[in-house]
């Protein structure tokens, strides 16, 4: 085999392997996330409230507790929100990552989560801090959520159960611009140059 021909093949190859990894999450839908671990459901235990922790419980295609949708932070880095749409609430690290809490949406660091592929394939991912990869989104014994440091294995390990695609268009990202339109008339808010 020629020089060129490895050199086309590795490139094909390497294209095919970023394709399949990158249609992993996508940025609007809907998924349960599976411990590999436990095989309990992230949930919010059909809580609305803020300050509720986060934890896995026994999977249940009827809670909508289960139901969360990746809102994307970034164009470049698979940067997500989770977000509940049913409660209005998103997963938090609080500002000392540790044990996960839902609050408001605010698509602020706390609620940045770098989706790290582990299997494309099998839709299994870890959901590190975005700003210290260190930190992994880890099952404990418990049932509880807790952001630890530098571990491994299947209790960090997620599968994504695809359930439905759900774009949400309200949420505050930043470095994103939103036009506010008035429901009935259509007409946008403007600040007129101030």
């Amino acid at each position: 085999m020629t020089k060129s021909r490895i050199m086309m093949l590795m490139l094909l190859i390497s294209i095919t392997f970023f394709s399949v990894s990158a249609q992993s999450v996508k940025d609007g839908n809907v998924y349960r996330l599976v411990n590999v671990a436990t095989g309990k459901a992230f949930t919010n235990g059909d809580v609305a409230a803020h300050n509720t922790y986060l934890s896995v419980a026994d999977v249940n295609e009827n809670s909508k507790g289960q139901e969360w949708t990746f809102v994307s932070l970034s164009d470049k880095d698979p940067v997500f929100t989770l977000y509940n749409d049913n409660y209005g609430q998103a997963a938090d690290m609080t500002s000392n990552p540790g044990r996960l809490l839902q609050w408001e949406a605010t698509c602020s660091d706390n609620q940045a989560f770098y989706v790290n592929v582990v299997n494309a394939a099998d839709g299994i991912v870890q959901l590190l801090c975005k700003n210290d990869h260190s930190l992994v989104l880890q099952v404990q014994d418990d049932a509880s959520l807790v952001m630890v440091e530098d571990a491994g294995g299947e209790s960090t390990y997620f599968r994504l159960e695809y359930i439905k695609s759900n774009k949400i268009e309200n949420l505050p990202v930043m470095g994103r611009y939103f036009i506010i339109r008035e429901k009935s008339s259509g007409m946008a808010l403007n600040t007129r140059g101030n």
